[in-house]
């Protein structure tokens, strides 16, 4: 059934006059997923460290919004007590 239901979804989206906002949207998507999958492998190899899962946060922020420049701060429940983690 899903299948079915899959393979109507891309025959509306193909006939679809904004076909290539759709298509950016599913892009879009697929990208956010792939970057949560791959943060979430690095946490689970690196429940020591957590450089790693820094690095990879940032590169993850770096691709997706296309951006040359990022920073990762930690914060508490307060919104108080800001530290400045990492920089690229």
């Amino acid at each position: 059934m899903k299948l079915v239901e899959h393979a109507c979804e891309i025959r509306i989206l193909a006939t679809n006059p904004k076909q290539s906002d759709c298509k950016r949207q599913q892009n879009d998507v697929i990208r956010e997923r792939d970057a949560i999958g791959e943060v979430l492998k690095v946490i689970s190899q690196s429940r020591d460290d957590e450089e790693p899962v820094f690095d990879v946060v940032l590169a993850k922020v770096m691709e997706l919004c296309e951006t040359e420049f990022t920073s990762l701060w930690l914060v508490d429940e307060a919104g108080e007590n800001v530290a400045r983690v990492k920089e690229t």
